[in-house]
């Protein structure tokens, strides 16, 4: 092991021979929690507002002096 700190002196973790082991049922966990981000954000990217769709809606002007009216589609 230390020739792997001589390789990477600036590693902040080097994990020691059957570590991984120890963590199994934490690397799931987290595992699971970003398969069901990535799910999620590709759900959501999908669902995006789209630059192409057709907004409808009406405008009402009624001007301050109340002699003209104006109605716009």
């Amino acid at each position: 092991m230390p020739e792997l700190k001589e390789k990477f002196p600036d590693a902040p973790f080097i994990p020691r021979p059957g570590q991984k082991a120890e963590f199994t049922s934490e690397l799931s966990t987290l595992r699971g929690q970003v398969d069901s981000l990535e799910t999620r954000t590709t759900r959501l990217e999908s669902q995006l507002f789209s630059p192409t769709t057709k907004l409808t809606g009406e405008v009402v002007w009624f001007s301050s002096e109340g002699r003209r009216t104006s109605r716009l589609r």
